[in-house]
């Protein structure tokens, strides 16, 4: 075998290992925040995390997300709060579609397809 056959030989394979290795493109995990506030969802789009660093007692923080129902096609709300300086996190039963920060009397963030 020839060097320049064996290099495309060799070049073959790892263009085969690197797209057999490959992850998703939505396997991450999604954060974003909104006043200071953050929420995130793992990349199994299951786990939701929402803090609330800024600690305002007036102005509770709280995510809502959308999530599958069990059955798959019906879209559920949910609410998940955040403690006082603190993070809130949950496990939704179902894969989850979009959610939003929301900061009681200021208002909320857009929903972000997850």
């Amino acid at each position: 075998m020839t060097i320049r056959r064996m290099t495309t030989v060799a070049a073959g394979i790892g263009l085969a290992l690197s797209t057999v290795l490959a992850t998703p493109a939505s396997a991450h995990d999604f954060s974003f925040g909104h006043r200071g506030n953050t929420a995130t969802l793992d990349s199994g789009h299951r786990r939701v995390w929402i803090s609330d660093q800024g600690c305002n007692a007036g102005r509770p923080v709280f995510v809502q997300y959308y999530r599958r129902a069990l059955g798959g096609t019906t879209i559920v709300v949910d609410r998940l709060d955040a403690p006082c300086g603190g993070v809130g996190v949950e496990t939704s039963p179902t894969t989850v579609v979009r959610l939003r920060i929301c900061e009681t009397t200021i208002g909320c963030s857009g929903w972000r397809n997850a």
